[in-house]
C-alpha cells in the first residue's frame, strides 16, 4: 500500500474514474491522459498535489471537473478523510493499490 503523504511519485496528478473497472467496494481510477471508453456518464476525478494533497472532483453543468472540496485531511496508512459537509463527518478514501497508471480506493463509511 501506498501513502499520499509527501509523496511526489506516481500519485501526484489528476485521475479520473473508471466506474467500468469497479469491483465491489473499489473503485478504479486511471491518469487523466489515459484511454477510456466513451461513456454518456460524467467521470469524477481525484486531484493529487506534489504536497501530498487530495482534493475530489466532480463535474459540474457542462460536465467539466471542478473542485468539490478541500483538500481531505490525511489520517496516515493510506487513509485520507473527505472535508465534512454540514450535516456528517466526511467519508474516508483508503489506498488499495497505487501504480503509475491505476489507482484503487476504497470508500469507508465516516
Amino acid at each position: 500500500m501506498r501513502t499520499m503523504q509527501g509523496e511526489s511519485g506516481p500519485l501526484v496528478g489528476e485521475w479520473l474514474h473508471a466506474f467500468e473497472e469497479d469491483s465491489g467496494d473499489l473503485q478504479v481510477y486511471h491518469p487523466a491522459g489515459a484511454e477510456f471508453a466513451p461513456t454518456r456518464r460524467p467521470r469524477k476525478g481525484l486531484l493529487i498535489d506534489a504536497q501530498g494533497g487530495l482534493h475530489l472532483q466532480l463535474p459540474g453543468p457542462d460536465d467539466r471537473l471542478l473542485p468539490a472540496s478541500d483538500a481531505a485531511t490525511p489520517l496516515g496508512m493510506g487513509r485520507h478523510r473527505l472535508p465534512a459537509s454540514m450535516a456528517q463527518v466526511g467519508p474516508v478514501l483508503e489506498i488499495v493499490e497505487c501504480t503509475a497508471e491505476r489507482l484503487v480506493i476504497r470508500v469507508l463509511p465516516a
